[in-house]
């Protein structure tokens, strides 16, 4: 845009010399011409930003948008139109504005050089890159930048995430099976001896009684072995929730969980030693952390030879380092990477295992959910001496004091009698809850949550209503849809059952409803709290 000026000024000086009209006219052709060639090389610069598939912007420095490509309403969703002279952090999703907003300030206040970070944007995951915009003497005039649309590569990310989560509990399977079957042995045979002393004393009443003392230590096993099989199960969830949200999460108590899940794959090969120091809580996804962990712990397990348990270790440390961020390492005395193979070792599909043991992904998939999280993964081996693959994780807020699992010496404090409605497709577990609970309070038990709309409809009403999450013909939230239209007072009073959340919107729902969600299994004291709590806000 230089071009004009300076012919004008050209022009005006000839004819302020009194130059020959000629030589003025000559000038006023260059000065034309010189505009056309301004006005095609533009042209030729707008078709070729316009060809691009990503979108090209500027911005001026308040941030609004004065630029756009042709390419933005396809990869936005958006009107170019009504985007230009908006904020460009408007067009994200709430969730990503302030990252965006504090990095257009550091760039427009010239103490960042640029940025380049994934967002969503009209439902679409978009990469965002963005840089200072100079003119030719070095003034600040906004920000120029591209989106580029990468919702494909993202979702073939999450469809190998779960591939190689399912590639590990593959590996796990056999023991997770062997892990379950013997406490469910023990219970069986436990409850076996209990039902065949109870059916004795039945038959032979008269001769002599029940001997309570015989039944107490099989009940105690029983119970053991029953809770051995839902800690396990408790472990297992942790790898299956399938959303992306990020908790506050309590790294110990998740390697805890990866090392018991781990433990048939590690048992014959290395003893696992928990090295556990302080170590702040982090911002993170549950699952992709265990997946991180488990990923971690198999590699090391496969590096060790089969059958020298006594010689061999995988230490899992713990710690905080200087900027007090969380580090997790795990060691191995295993055979360790040669010095070639450890530029590659986070390359997707590399490996150095035989075929079949391995996909060469997982350690891929683990350094890009670590720097997903804003962390650092790294590794140092020795042939013959083993490795160390460490993870450093950003720290998150710190974590609030855990209640006391610890039951209570002093009885619960006593509630009004209540009349509890219990729903659930399995009539077991109803039965159970009403043998639990009627000494103290009025149950009815439902299988169908259209038998509890017919009551409720007919007039019936309940202080607690115990409904299963998951119902083949009507879901919980879609009986609470119902009973927030019909009797809005009764939909409060719910209180869901679940096993599980296997749908992204009942997960959503189980996050709307802090409180009251009763996990299966459950024990009578976890029913007895619930009950408890809701009779009092009622």
């Amino acid at each position: 845009m230089q071009a004009r000026p300076e012919a004008e000024e050209r022009i005006l000086d000839l004819i302020a010399r009194g130059a020959p009209p000629s030589e003025v006219l000559e000038a006023v052709r260059a000065a034309c011409a010189g505009m056309e060639a301004l006005r095609e090389s533009e042209q030729r610069y707008r078709a070729i930003v316009d060809g691009l598939p990503e979108v090209v912007f500027q911005t001026d420095t308040e941030g609004r948008l004065t630029f756009v490509s042709a390419s933005f309403a396809r990869v936005t969703g958006a009107s170019p139109e009504g985007a230009l002279g908006a904020e460009l952090t408007e067009l994200l999703h709430p969730d990503h504005r302030p990252q965006l907003e504090s990095a257009l300030r550091e760039i427009l206040a010239g103490e960042r050089g640029g940025a380049r970070f994934e967002v969503r944007i009209g439902g679409r995951w978009i990469e965002l890159g963005a840089r200072p915009r100079r003119d030719a003497d070095g003034r600040l005039l906004g920000v120029a930048g591209i989106l580029a649309d990468v919702s494909e590569r993202k979702a073939l990310e999450a469809q190998l995430l779960t591939a190689d989560r399912m590639a590990s509990m593959g590996t796990l399977v056999a023991g997770v099976a062997h892990e379950i079957n013997n406490p469910l042995a023990s219970v069986m045979l436990n409850l076996d001896f209990i039902a065949r002393e109870l059916a004795a004393a039945t038959a032979e009443h008269e001769r002599r009684p029940v001997r309570v003392e015989r039944l107490t230590e099989p009940l105690h096993a029983a119970v053991e072995g029953v809770e051995r099989v839902r800690d396990l199960v408790r472990n297992l969830k942790i790898f299956s929730r399938g959303d992306d949200r990020r908790r506050l999460c309590d790294v110990r108590a998740v390697l805890e969980s990866t090392i018991r899940m781990a433990q048939t794959e590690v048992r014959h090969r290395a003893r696992v030693v928990r090295d556990f120091r302080e170590v702040p809580a982090i911002e993170a996804n549950e699952a992709s952390l265990g997946q991180i962990f488990l990923n971690l712990i198999i590699n090391a397990a496969q590096a060790i030879p089969d059958g020298h348990l006594d010689d061999h270790e995988i230490r899992v440390v713990t710690r905080s380092d200087a900027a007090g961020d969380a580090v997790v390492e795990v060691r191995d005395t295993g055979l360790g990477i040669p010095p070639e193979n450890l530029a590659r070792i986070f390359d997707p599909f590399f490996t150095t295992k035989p075929v079949g043991i391995g996909t060469g992904l997982g350690l891929a998939i683990c350094h890009r959910l670590v720097t997903a999280m804003g962390g650092d993964i790294s590794v140092e081996s020795v042939v013959g001496v083993g490795s160390v693959f460490r993870v450093t994780l950003p720290h998150g807020e710190p974590a609030t004091q855990r209640p006391s699992v610890l039951p209570n010496a002093t009885p619960p404090p006593a509630v009004r009698r209540g009349h509890l409605l219990v729903i659930d497709d399995e009539a077991g577990i109803g039965e159970a809850v009403r043998r639990l609970v009627v000494p103290q309070h009025d149950v009815t038990t439902v299988t169908a949550p259209e038998d509890a709309l017919e009551r409720i409809r007919g007039g019936a009403s309940f202080d607690v209503i115990l409904c299963d999450l998951m119902m083949p013909r009507m879901t919980g939230p879609e009986l609470h849809a119902e009973l927030l239209r019909i009797a809005p007072q009764l939909a409060d009073r719910m209180v869901f059952i679940t096993g599980g959340a296997f749908t992204a919107r009942t997960r959503e729902f189980i996050e709307q409803m802090p409180g009251r969600i009763l996990e299966k299994p459950f024990d009578s004291r976890r029913l007895g709290q619930v009950i408890r709590e809701r009779l009092r806000r009622h």
